[in-house]
């Protein structure tokens, strides 16, 4: 079975990782991902949202993995965790991050590559590591508007600002 499945639905892409792992990131994930947004460029897609399996959008860096790798390797390891990010950030369409489950840390980071982000209401959490990791952040948020898409947006394959397009 691939590591990936990208589902068309008319001009629109899911791109299904499922590595396996909780979609820890590793060589195999990375591979999947640019795989998949290579054959979404390909399809010439107006969209594209970008989610996991199970309970698992990705559980950050493949810690089984990469514990055992040296200086050299872990910073190219890096290295190409950040190019597949900025493959992700730099696809002309918007991507949505379907947050399906755990995200965490390096999934976080992958979540935060896209242009949007939808959580699931399941108990899914987004995380990614900062200074104060392992202490207990709270945040209130406040929902203040949700409106359906307009006729022309889902023309277009995307969201318009306030007063319309400048496209």
């Amino acid at each position: 079975m691939e590591a990936y499945h990208l589902e068309q639905k008319q001009d629109l892409g899911i791109l299904h990782l499922h590595a396996g792992g909780a979609n820890a990131l590793n060589y195999g994930v990375l591979a999947a991902l640019a795989e998949g947004l290579k054959q979404a460029r390909s399809l010439r897609l107006k969209g594209l949202v970008l989610t996991g399996y199970d309970r698992f959008y990705s559980a950050g860096l493949d810690l089984i993995v990469v514990y055992d790798y040296d200086r050299r390797q872990m910073a190219r390891f890096l290295e190409d965790f950040d190019m597949a990010l900025q493959q992700l950030f730099a696809l002309p369409i918007p991507v949505v991050a379907a947050i399906n489950g755990a995200a965490a840390a390096g999934g976080g980071i992958l979540a935060l590559a896209c242009d949007y982000r939808l959580i699931a209401d399941t108990g899914a959490v987004l995380d990614a590591n900062h200074p104060l990791a392992g202490k207990t952040l709270h945040f209130d948020v406040e929902i203040t508007t949700v409106r359906s898409a307009t006729q022309e947006e889902l023309e277009h394959g995307h969201v318009h600002g306030e007063g319309g397009h400048q496209h």
